[in-house]
């Protein structure tokens, strides 16, 4: 199966450094730029299906960047990780109150601890993993996913193969830029996943891993 994803145009909170996560701010000039700028790319590819967070920040991404042309479904699973008390915080303000689970939060994911009805890095990972599942066995691709940095950064690490303590180690996620991931069934459970596009640029990397 081929998957396309794309993280959300930049937003409000993305030029104040504010934690966004299940809040919501707009997407700012720039990233409703980007978004548009990417349709010309999106809409040329055989894509059956566009699943985007529930995130408004996500949904007028995937509609400036598909034309509204494409059939898009809502996947809740795709949404952003929940930051709970960490949310609407300007990261200095983060720092400041939290500093050493923040700096977990950023550097050390294994070693973040949620903050009120907040999620771990390890439950992103296993709410990908199921996500990967559901699409694997019942949907058709090529599909479009449109989501957020933490859950592109989770799906890259499931399908490297990589541990938990690495998640955040990735290049920058950029916006609005084309990922382009093939994934074929090697047994039971067991897949190699073929990357084709990273932050939009060619690229030709395979790993093998399980769900």
């Amino acid at each position: 199966m081929d998957i396309y994803v794309i993280r959300h145009g930049r937003t409000v909170w993305n030029n104040e450094i504010r934690m966004q996560g299940r809040l919501n701010s707009p997407l700012t000039p720039e990233g409703i730029e980007g978004a548009a700028e990417i349709s010309s790319t999106v809409t040329s590819l055989p894509i059956r299906k566009v699943l985007v967070s529930p995130m408004p920040r996500a949904l007028q991404t995937s509609y400036l960047a598909t034309k509204g042309k494409l059939p898009t479904q809502i996947e809740p699973m795709l949404s952003e990780m929940n930051l709970g008390g960490l949310e609407g915080m300007l990261r200095s303000e983060a720092e400041i109150l939290y500093p050493e689970n923040y700096s977990y939060f950023r550097y050390e994911p294994h070693k973040f601890v949620p903050i009120g009805n907040g999620e771990s890095y390890q439950d992103v990972v296993l709410r990908v993993k199921g996500l990967l599942t559901k699409l694997l066995n019942n949907e058709e691709g090529p599909l479009l996913l449109v989501t957020h940095m933490i859950l592109v950064q989770s799906l890259l690490c499931v399908i490297e193969n990589r541990e938990l303590p690495t998640l955040r180690s990735t290049p920058f996620i950029e916006q609005a830029k084309l990922f382009h991931i093939r994934i074929e069934e090697k047994g039971a459970r067991s897949y190699s996943a073929r990357i084709l596009l990273y932050n939009g640029e060619p690229c030709d990397r395979t790993f093998e891993f399980t769900l």
